[in-house]
């Protein structure tokens, strides 16, 4: 756990820097322009940066609306940065809200003149109004990482992926490794790449047939709702996954899924769902598990076995905090640490940002559970995006 409070130095000479510029709350006639100034984020799309835009953000959540920060300069959008109010639980207690920073983007040319530090205190004085005492951040990397870090956000994870590659993209990555030493090599990297998409994953999965288990495009919210709430919790601090949740998460235009659904006696007994990005900056490879529900460890070894041998992805990658009593399975099937040098640096991290930078740690809690504790989170790639 790091905690670093340099919220008052951040906040020197705050005004200087943002001179010309204030914060204002988004407003329909802004659409346009955030949806070009978050093609450094989300997509170089501009439509499909609108679409996501207005799923994520325009419009309400489960849980209510987002809160959307807008820098701007002659009234042009130049900053966002967004907090999105979600439901978590935790030990028996019934859901509550919780604000998720997320969506933070910053034109290249206003990099570096106090543009985050302006963001949060705006953000810590409307949160204070509400009652809240914090926010976070799921899966913060880089630079949000580490100015989160500077106003006052303490640290708590990071996540650890884990991942496993099929042989022909271990075989494909040797190539390409010599590829990049050889020029006139080099220009068939992109054909090593094609032999592993990650679309022909999903291919395979919609082509195989099971008399025991069911591939589809279309989530079941309500059966998916029901089977979460009849499973045991181990009280840990989760997502809220109601009918509402599993019907609006997985409208995500910037991702398409696979959901692997397993019934007995004719109702909903247990479900992996599978991810891959569609936005020009996805992975063209990789494809991620982001949620895994099942009635008994059998019926979860059974699902992930059908996603790794019909699918046969290139790569497959879970959060080992998602996975957390089947180590020992994942192990099994070859998951192993990825992203390494991103986790020796903390990331992705887990940040818990107090409204009050001088609030005792010990009130640094959701339920009865304290928020410093990793162990306390019951996380998954669902609740982020991190993809």
């Amino acid at each position: 756990m790091t905690r670093v409070d340099g919220r008052g130095r951040a906040e020197e000479g705050l005004a200087r820097r943002v001179d010309g510029l204030r914060v204002v709350r988004y407003s329909p006639c802004h659409m346009t322009a955030i949806a070009s100034l978050m093609r450094l984020l989300w997509s170089p799309d501009i439509d499909l940066n609108t679409r996501y835009f207005e799923w994520r953000c325009a419009k309400a959540g489960p849980a209510g609306e987002s809160l959307v920060y807008l820098v701007v300069e002659d009234d042009q959008p130049v900053a966002m940065r967004v907090l999105h109010l979600s439901l978590w639980e935790a030990g028996t207690e019934g859901p509550r809200p919780l604000y998720l920073s997320d969506d933070l983007v910053i034109a290249k040319e206003y990099q570096g003149r106090g543009l985050f530090s302006l963001f949060t205190e705006e953000m810590c004085r409307d949160l204070a109004a509400l009652n809240q005492r914090f926010f976070v951040s799921l899966s913060a990397l880089g630079v949000t990482q580490h100015l989160s870090l500077k106003v006052g956000a303490i640290a708590v994870g990071p996540a650890h992926p884990v991942g496993v590659r099929s042989a022909m993209a271990c075989m494909f990555d040797g190539l390409r490794t010599m590829a990049a030493r050889l020029p006139r090599v080099w220009v068939y990297k992109e054909t090593f790449a094609d032999r592993e998409r990650a679309e022909h994953f999903f291919e395979r999965l919609d082509t195989v047939r099971s008399d025991q288990l069911h591939v589809s495009a279309e989530v079941r919210a309500d059966e998916m709702a029901a089977l979460v709430a009849s499973l045991p919790r181990d009280g840990r601090i989760r997502q809220y996954r109601d009918r509402r949740y599993f019907a609006w998460r997985y409208l995500n235009p910037l991702h398409a899924y696979r959901f692997i659904y397993a019934e007995r006696e004719g109702r909903l007994a247990g479900y992996l769902i599978v991810e891959r990005g569609i936005s020009g900056y996805a992975s063209a490879r990789r494809a991620h598990v982001v949620d895994w529900e099942a009635e008994s460890p059998e019926l979860r070894l059974a699902l992930l076995r059908h996603a790794l041998s019909v699918g046969k992805p290139g790569e497959l990658v879970i959060w080992r905090e998602t996975a957390r009593s089947d180590a020992a399975v994942l192990g099994r099937f070859g998951f192993r640490a990825t992203d390494v040098e991103q986790t020796i640096r903390g990331r992705p991290a887990l940040l818990v940002c107090p409204v009050d930078p001088s609030i005792d740690l010990v009130e640094l809690r959701f339920a009865s559970r304290s928020l410093l504790d990793f162990d306390n989170w019951d996380l998954r790639l669902a609740d982020t995006s991190y993809c």
